[in-house]
């Protein structure tokens, strides 16, 4: 009796180990365009925040939740 090998689940990992290093390097691709935005979008709130009055020096940040109810 043969013992039949595990099933590859898709998805990056599973095409590296079938030997599809192109996948691995566009997710790395898509990861790094998806942190620029991120920070475009960082950059572009704060500027926001500098033109409605907040000072330059600081960092907008969000007033923290009331979790007392939690």
């Amino acid at each position: 009796m043969t013992a039949t090998p595990p099933r590859i689940r898709p998805g990056a990992a599973a095409a590296i180990r079938r030997g599809e290093p192109w996948t691995a390097t566009a997710t790395v691709i898509s990861d790094i365009a998806i942190l620029l935005g991120l920070e475009c979008n960082a950059e572009l709130e704060r500027a926001r925040a500098i033109d409605s009055g907040h000072p330059p020096g600081e960092e907008p940040c969000v007033e923290p939740r009331d979790t007392r109810t939690i």
